[in-house]
């Protein structure tokens, strides 16, 4: 077993070498394959090799693990599952197109005040989750710019309907305030919707 698990990581490694869109960080050794992502020019970030995982690993398909190999992010594959054959040892480029698609949206409109309105927030159904922490990393970025330009209050809209995203925007601190409460003039198009606020600390 041991020696066909070795055999099927250097096939591993010449289809990789064979692959524009991946690159060897070293020489492949027994049966463990250490590699990255190559983004055009670029190669891809600790965050897009995330990414790619959680899309492999979901699908099953394999169990890679991050790692960073002399300073350059990668991916380690070790090879030991003895049900492992060569018809397993394969390369889809969708998955790379998965790292490079917009997959999520957040957007802020500055108002008077030093208030804002979080807008545009969406991410796309298969990234959702805890597992992927998306709708996390969009907001931890829209909140941090946020605190730079000094608003002091992020308010928005939901519609009522949209029980998952209430849920979202309680853990993240905004509490349910009525039409009275909202700290400025605010016009939305009412879908039968839910008034959130948000104070933000320091």
């Amino acid at each position: 077993m041991v020696e066909r698990n070795c055999a099927l990581a250097e096939l591993l490694s010449k289809k990789l070498e064979q692959n524009k869109n991946y690159k060897l960080l070293s020489v492949t050794r027994l049966n463990i394959v250490c590699f990255t992502i190559k983004l055009g020019d670029s190669i891809a970030t600790l965050e897009q090799i995330q990414q790619y995982l959680n899309i492999v690993n979901k699908e099953g398909r394999a169990f890679f693990t991050q790692t960073l190999y002399k300073g350059i992010p990668g991916i380690r594959a070790a090879i030991s599952n003895w049900m492992t054959e060569e018809k397993d040892i394969e390369i889809k480029d969708k998955d790379i197109n998965e790292v490079e698609k917009v997959i999520g949206t957040i957007a802020l409109l500055k108002k008077e005040k030093n208030v804002g309105v979080l807008k545009k927030f969406f991410v796309d159904s298969p990234y959702r989750g805890r597992e992927f922490g998306v709708s996390s990393k969009l907001f931890d970025t829209l909140l941090t710019f946020s605190k730079r330009i000094g608003l002091r209050q992020i308010i928005l809209d939901t519609p009522a309907l949209a029980v998952r995203s209430h849920s979202f925007y309680r853990k993240v601190g905004f509490r349910l305030i009525s039409r009275a409460e909202l700290p400025i003039e605010y016009t939305f198009p009412d879908r039968d919707s839910l008034l959130f606020l948000l104070d933000i600390e320091g």
